[in-house]
């Protein structure tokens, strides 16, 4: 008997004879690579009044209560009466017994003797209680600290 020879090579039946064979125990996946772009969230101006950085709870409790020239004409009363203002913001601080009395609060650091800061808070008052009407006066309230 004669034996028959191939046309094929031995290397296309094995294209890679350096490889053996092994299966593998879990299903092959497809590697795709993706680039994640991070779109950057644009920046609003931080908002203020009167100057001041206001924050969201501060803005909404302004906004639904109708507060923002009254705590404008409070912020400019106590920059015109505190004399050595070293640190000024403001917080929005809510009362969790009486909802009603929730307020924004006009935080001022200034520098002077107790007798002088004391005095310049009792001018701060007489003005805050001439110009601010009544219905908005228990809305917003200055806390006093000595820097």
């Amino acid at each position: 008997m004669a034996e028959k020879k191939s046309s094929k090579s031995k290397s296309a039946a094995k294209p890679y004879p350096e490889t053996a064979y092994q299966p593998a125990g879990k299903v092959a996946e497809a590697l795709a690579t993706y680039g994640v772009l991070a779109t950057p969230k644009p920046k609003t101006a931080a908002r203020t009044i009167a100057g001041l950085k206001a924050d969201s709870e501060v803005w909404a409790f302004v906004d639904a209560n109708n507060l923002l020239p009254h705590l404008q004409t409070a912020i400019r009363l106590a920059r015109d009466t505190f004399i050595d203002i070293r640190k000024m913001w403001l917080s929005y601080e809510p009362d969790p017994e009486l909802p009603k009395f929730n307020s924004i609060v006009i935080w001022v650091k200034a520098r002077g003797t107790v007798e002088n800061l004391f005095e310049q808070e009792k001018k701060y008052i007489r003005a805050f209680n001439e110009s601010i009407p009544p219905d908005f006066r228990y809305q917003i309230d200055l806390l006093l600290g000595v820097a």
